[in-house]
């Protein structure tokens, strides 16, 4: 009987190893352990918190500015992920501004007075289009994330579809002075589907 263990030490050594193991963490895993089967159970995602408007608060307060100061803009809202809570630092930031002609903003100058530039965000690329009666800038500006301004007439109720995808994701106001912005903010939403 000596030799036999002897022989086969190895071996009754994993069997106590192995008794021990299936006692501990599958028979028995203990009162705030859940065993072997809480090594391989999927951990709940975890919802990482978005940007929101205080990461672009200087943008926001200078369009606000811009707004104010030029009587022929009736409103502001802010669209897409920045609206919604949910951006990351590379998503772009959506301003949709209520402007009585929106053919007066398709030069680039109508944007002269419009301060953040100016804050050291230089514009490098400008990309502007017309689209259902509204003026777009698409811009890239220096140290910032991508900026779409919007100038849309406050009695249209047409959603430029570029705009479309940004309204589906959130929609807030900004300024409302007129209260225009509120009807036009429910209009788009009952047509963009949100």
């Amino acid at each position: 009987m000596p030799s036999f263990l002897a022989e086969n030490a190895p071996y009754l050594l994993l069997a106590v190893i192995g008794f021990w193991f299936a006692a501990r963490f599958l028979v028995m895993p203990g009162r705030n352990r859940s065993g072997l089967a809480g090594m391989f159970r999927r951990e709940a995602p975890v919802r990482e918190a978005g940007l929101d408007q205080a990461a672009i608060r200087t943008l926001v307060e200078d369009s606000r500015a811009f707004a104010r100061q030029r009587p022929d803009i009736r409103g502001l809202l802010l669209a897409g992920a920045f609206a919604s809570g949910t951006a990351r630092p590379d998503s772009a930031v959506v301003l949709v501004f209520l402007a009585e002609n929106p053919a007066v903003f398709v030069d680039g100058e109508s944007l002269s007075g419009w301060p953040y530039p100016e804050r050291g965000h230089a514009i490098i690329t400008r990309d502007v289009a017309t689209e259902d009666g509204a003026a777009l800038h698409r811009l890239v500006l220096k140290g910032a994330p991508p900026v779409t301004l919007g100038f849309i007439a406050p009695e249209s109720r047409a959603l430029p579809a570029s705009l479309a995808a940004p309204v589906r994701a959130g929609c807030q106001i900004l300024d409302d002075p007129a209260g225009q912005a509120a009807s036009l903010r429910q209009a788009w939403r009952e047509r963009a589907g949100a």
